[in-house]
């Protein structure tokens, strides 16, 4: 076993090496090869059997150079030069899922040993404020203690963690509680500007906000607020324009982050996105001077864009953006939302010329996020390999695909290659890579009801069932993998995989072979289908017991209500339909409507994404389309 006696080490960073260990194969030891670590303005390493030295520009590199000792060995020789300064993760502990902090610790130092050097927690509601008791009721929230251990915990490992909050729309967790703070709602999702009360509430969400963390930084969001003046404030205030609102609010809450010491970044879109037709972003679109004078200098600005495919898109953005003389960081996104795995093949897709913009245009700093929407369906163990990609984006300044699979494997004991195979459960046949928005039947074809068939009409054009037959082979191929390398956090996730793949293969088969027995009044094709049924709800409950061990080791036991819902649901449905499959196979029903029903295009109706983009498979997000045609709640 290979041994490093390092020395030069900056003391706060000691702590991480013994956590940074339990990741590696190498040990540190006072009988291992002297290496001397010293500082310089880019990573190298080189090591003999004698000797070896380190020089990093980022403490976060020492790290990064030890995974390259890991894997070279004795005669590594490595020179990296990181086209930005700070590169990293958004992780997103607010829509249910809120991770364990021994699975955010994971995270740091598996993303320390890639030499990614910031790490932001999402948190809406899901952090301790003090006089606000619905503040993150019942959410799982963390504690002030847990956040500083954590903080304290990145700080070992070199990388800067960064509170990431709202103060102004994405707020409807917490305006929810409609008596405790009625006086500070505008709308369902946006605070009430203008208010006295709006800003002694955010000067405690920024106080407690900021208090585990050692940096100076907080991201304050201000995104996607785009009924912003139109409910409360209307009523009092009359109509206004928006971006003078805005630019109000703007002021105070800075007012605040200045009275902490604090540096404010916000999502960019409210200045770059409100005044277009299409309230999107556009490299065509100027701010007009009198709104880019509002624009305060001292705030970073967030380019968030996980949609487009063009690096043209994103040079002109950000050169829009650079008019306005305020610091600029591009944000990208993993693709981990409205799935339980990663949709690889479209991250790729949109995040390289994101990254290839930035890269030219001289942004210094970037991030990606992993979202929660559609409930948190997706594990950290997911992210993995899209996090290596803007690791090896940034020390080799371009993706290439063997570096950073042989990289990615060697770290995280895994197969690239069935990660980026994981985007064939949305990128079905009919799918689109250039579409804005991902296809997500990975999503609705699992929660779709087994008896309505709702995506019948849908997807007639493009079959599916052979595509899933594929993809379950492919998915156990790759789960047998995960057993021989041998590590627990690949295993577990792979099983889910596995069990996963074979409820879509399942369903995929079911959906053609059903509609057609009952249409054609087959009760002996319908007698064949009752135990395929039975396997199918047999695989459904594996899956969910699967995907319960696999939730709760990775997030706390708050949110996982949703997916017990959603899935306890579908069990439910399945055992229904095989008692009426049952019942027509054995001749006491003459039909099953809901099956033998011709069926008409559904999500081109209830979808727009669907109309958008031309009617091929494409994104729903939304479970109570696929789970029902009626009416699931008030």
């Amino acid at each position: 076993m290979l041994k490093l006696n390092l020395s030069g080490v900056p003391e706060h960073l000691l702590p991480g090496l013994a956590e940074a260990e339990k990741e590696l194969r190498l040990t540190l030891s006072p009988d291992g090869i002297p290496t001397t670590v010293v500082r310089g303005d880019c990573l190298k390493v080189t090591l003999t059997a004698d000797s070896g030295s380190i020089t990093i520009g980022k403490n976060v590199e020492l790290f990064r150079a030890l995974a390259h000792i890991d894997r070279e060995g004795i005669g590594c020789k490595i020179e990296e030069h990181p086209c930005f300064e700070t590169n990293g993760l958004m992780l997103d502990a607010s829509r249910n899922g809120v991770q364990k902090p021994d699975a955010v610790k994971f995270l740091l130092r598996r993303t320390a040993l890639m030499g990614l050097n910031i790490m932001m927690l999402y948190t809406e509601d899901t952090y301790e404020v003090e006089n606000y008791p619905y503040f993150g009721y019942l959410r799982g929230g963390y504690k002030k203690t847990e956040l500083k251990d954590l903080d304290d915990y990145a700080y070992a490992l070199g990388i800067e963690m960064v509170p990431c909050i709202q103060t102004l729309g994405h707020s409807g967790k917490i305006l929810r509680w409609a008596p405790a703070m009625g006086k500070i709602t505008d709308t369902a999702d946006v605070l009430l500007v203008g208010e006295e009360e709006t800003y002694k509430y955010i000067d405690q969400i920024i106080k407690d906000a900021s208090e585990p963390y050692r940096s100076k930084r907080i991201h304050i969001g201000m995104d996607e607020a785009g009924s912003l003046g139109r409910g409360a404030y209307q009523r009092k205030h009359g109509t206004r324009p928006q971006m003078d609102i805005f630019s109000e609010h703007m002021q105070r809450v800075r007012e605040i982050t200045q009275k902490y010491g604090l540096h404010p970044m916000i999502w960019s879109d409210m200045y770059f996105a409100m005044l277009t037709p299409k309230r999107d972003y556009d490299p065509d679109f100027t701010l007009p001077e009198e709104y880019a004078k509002m624009i305060p200098d001292d705030v970073d600005l967030i380019y968030w864009d996980y949609y487009h495919h063009k690096e043209e898109f994103y040079r002109g953005v950000i050169e829009k953006h650079r008019l306005t003389g305020a610091p600029v960081m591009f944000a990208g996104g993993l693709w981990n939302w409205c799935t339980p795995v990663v949709n690889s093949d479209f991250m790729l897709s949109t995040t390289l010329p994101g990254l290839r913009a930035s890269r030219d245009l001289g942004v210094k700093e970037v991030f990606t996020t992993a979202w929660g929407d559609c409930g948190t369906m997706s594990s950290v163990y997911s992210l993995l390999y899209g996090l290596q990609v803007y690791a090896e984006f940034d020390y080799s300044g371009e993706y290439h695909e063997e570096l950073t699979d042989e990289r990615f494997n060697f770290l995280n004991h895994a197969d690239a290659k069935g990660y980026r195979m994981l985007s064939g459960f949305d990128m079905i046949p009919g799918t689109c890579i250039d579409d804005e928005l991902p296809a997500d039947p990975s999503f609705w074809l699992l929660f779709e009801d087994p008896m309505g068939l709702y995506f019948e009409k849908d997807l007639e054009p493009w079959p599916q069932e052979e595509h899933f037959a594929n993809l379950r082979k492919e998915c156990a191929h790759y789960y047998e993998v995960a057993k021989e390398i041998g590590d627990d956090h690949q295993i577990l996730f792979w099983e889910f995989v596995d069990k996963y793949s074979a409820v879509m293969a399942d369903k995929a088969k079911w959906r053609y072979a059903a509609p057609a027995a009952v249409r054609a009044g087959d009760r002996e094709a319908a007698k064949e289908l009752v135990p395929f049924a039975e396997q199918m709800l047999a695989d459904t409950e594996t899956m969910h017991e699967v995907w319960y061990r696999l939730w709760h080791d990775c997030c706390s036991m708050y949110g996982w209500d949703v997916i017990d819902i959603r899935m306890g649901a579908l069990i439910a449905r399945i055992k229904t339909t095989i008692k009426m499959m049952r019942d027509f196979a054995e001749g006491r029903i003459d039909d099953i409507p809901l099956l033998s029903e011709k069926k008409l295009s559904y999500a081109m109706q209830l979808c727009w994404f669907y109309r958008q983009y031309g009617g091929h498979p494409s994104h729903v997000g939304v479970w109570g389309i696929a789970a029902s045609s009626q009416t699931l709640d008030w």
